[in-house]
């Protein structure tokens, strides 16, 4: 009888229309409280775990903050350092990827004209390949027949 007469108490001492105030469910995609705001957009939920929102590692391998990207493949890592794609300036002496390697031990300049291996031609009368030795005088044309014949 008296939890009866609780409620009734309870019941009549609310204004008309009014209801019991009604608790946001932070994380259901439902506007629960019926303010208009659902879930971490609701002034309930304001710094509750579920609305603090988690940010992309971009260098360990895991999708951090869960939404399928991992690392540089996420868009909150494309405009990182470790993200943004820097290459090599093979000739200034420089590391400028930061891969631990400098202009042409590194695997961005490998196939550059700067760091190309030089090349005798063999019929030019220059020293293409900076050995001091032109034409048939160098090692790499001696072999060939041109050079062959004129011995």
């Amino acid at each position: 009888m008296r939890s009866l007469i609780l409620a009734l108490i309870l019941a009549f001492s609310l204004p008309l229309g009014a209801s019991a105030q009604v608790l946001e469910n932070c994380a259901n995609g439902i506007d629960d409280d019926r303010d208009g705001d659902v879930d971490c957009a609701d002034f309930q939920c304001k710094g509750r775990m579920v609305c603090v929102p988690v940010f992309e590692n971009c260098r360990n391998g895991i999708d951090d903050d869960g939404d399928g990207d991992t690392d540089c493949a996420d868009d909150k890592c494309e405009h990182t350092q470790s993200c943004v794609v820097v290459f090599e300036n093979c000739t200034n002496g420089i590391d400028d990827d930061g891969d631990n390697r400098i202009d042409c031990n590194d695997t961005q300049c490998s196939r550059t004209t700067a760091c190309a291996i030089p090349v005798e031609h063999c019929a030019n009368k220059r020293d293409d390949d900076g050995d001091g030795k032109a034409d048939c005088a160098d090692s790499e044309c001696a072999p060939t027949p041109m050079c062959t014949k004129t011995r």
